[in-house]
């Protein structure tokens, strides 16, 4: 089979990440011919390259005659757009319970579907899409998790526990919950803990990001009114980082927080998983794929809908939509608790249940690394290729895209006990 794939495979975000992912995952079936185009949705930073890898190139330079499928990576928006007279995929996100009617519209017009989570799959049905949809968690490269990576260098930092958070600054990723818990967990205690923020505002342009982050931050400060003389720093970082240099900030972090009130997947908490971080974080929407009381610090919260979430698109994340309103109070007492169990573990001091809670956390750490595993790009790639070949089939046949059915489980031969 010939196959196109499009996807953001040469910009530096996480999207990218796993775009590129999903190409090594489909390049590994030998039976797939496959060409790459790339999309491009951030601009980068002044002085800033893109090193296409080895392995790509070649991809990117293949013609296009013969193309018998096209696959895309991208929003189910206006880029998405299907190639005449092939069957077409798209793999997408969504971080709701539903979609507005132009993109199920959009959706409806490929041929089959591929989302990261069963709660996408679920958001497709629940917006009147009726194409065959696959559940394919983004893969990744385990290799990439086992190496070791110059910690993100922090000047003063010696002692402090480190929480972060990669995400855009918007009302989805929750960082004014995050906040709040911060300093309401650490008032008392500026100089033990630093929060680092890896974030954005604008996909381009983002010279002025840097101030908006910081008036976000000191807004979100100045409505705690918490009555201490100092509260506890965070550190925005907002250029655009290579994939090491997010390595990095994962190789520095203790404790990765998630405060989303929506995550189609959650790449950054994945990848903090597959570190084997201590990650704190709620299970809602598609982070329940991946993220368990096995292998993470799991906080509570509430069912919402979307309030007060500004965008340019009024039929995103508008007041029908359901979402998750993590809880403040249950992020500052796991945040707090997670920091004394440190402490106290690197004085020694720990004894009885808290040196039991604290040998959980690190079994915890150990569990995380699984998560990488079990989506190495090479572990799953048949999952989604042999997919891929079946739906060529049945569109040449009938015209229609179809899935494979799975193979039942071989049933168990009967023991001894119960044949007597």
């Amino acid at each position: 089979m010939k196959l196109l794939y499009t996807g953001p495979l040469l910009d530096f975000s996480g999207f990218a990440h796993a775009s590129r992912n999903l190409l090594r995952a489909i390049i590994q079936d030998e039976n797939m011919d496959v060409v790459a185009r790339p999309l491009q949705y951030d601009a980068l930073d002044e002085g800033q390259s893109f090193e296409v890898p080895e392995w790509m190139a070649p991809l990117l330079a293949k013609d296009l005659q013969g193309v018998e499928m096209a696959l895309q990576m991208t929003t189910c928006n206006v880029e998405a757009v299907p190639v005449p007279g092939i069957p077409n995929g798209l793999y997408t996100f969504f971080e709701t319970d539903r979609i507005q009617a132009t993109w199920a519209q959009k959706a409806n017009e490929f041929d089959f579907l591929i989302v990261p989570s069963k709660h996408n799959a679920h958001t497709l049905l629940n917006s009147g899409v009726r194409k065959p949809i696959l559940v394919a968690g983004p893969p990744c490269d385990v290799d990439e998790y086992q190496q070791d990576y110059q910690p993100f260098e922090i000047a003063n930092i010696d002692g402090r526990t480190v929480f972060y958070n990669i995400c855009q600054l918007s009302t989805k990723k929750g960082i004014d919950n995050l906040l709040r818990a911060y300093y309401a967990a650490f008032a008392g205690t500026p100089d033990d803990v630093l929060l680092v923020l890896k974030t954005y505002v604008n996909m381009q342009g983002r010279q002025q990001d840097i101030e908006m982050v910081k008036q976000y931050v000191n807004a979100v400060k100045a409505k705690c009114r918490i009555p201490v003389p100092n509260l506890p720093p965070v550190l925005p970082l907002v250029y655009t980082m290579s994939d090491d240099e997010i390595h990095g900030i994962h190789a520095r972090g203790d404790a990765y927080v998630c405060s989303s009130r929506a995550e189609g997947w959650g790449i950054p908490v994945f990848d903090a998983l597959a570190h084997g971080k201590t990650v704190i974080s709620h299970t809602h929407g598609g982070l329940g794929e991946f993220v368990t009381a096995e292998n993470a610090l799991v906080y509570g919260g509430t069912p919402a809908f979307f309030y007060d979430m500004p965008h340019g698109d009024p039929g995103l994340f508008t007041g029908v939509e359901q979402c998750f309103e993590p809880s403040p109070v249950e992020l500052a007492l796991t945040m707090r608790h997670f920091h004394m169990l440190r402490k106290g573990a690197e004085a020694g001091e720990l004894e009885g249940d808290n040196l039991k809670e604290w040998e959980a956390v690190l079994q915890r750490r150990e569990n995380a690394k699984q998560v990488g595993e079990k989506l190495d790009y090479r572990a799953v790639s048949s999952h989604v290729t042999e997919q891929l070949h079946a739906v060529l089939g049945t569109w040449k046949e009938t015209g229609v895209a179809r899935y494979q059915e799975p193979a039942p489980e071989p049933e168990a031969e009967p023991s001894l006990e119960e044949s007597l």
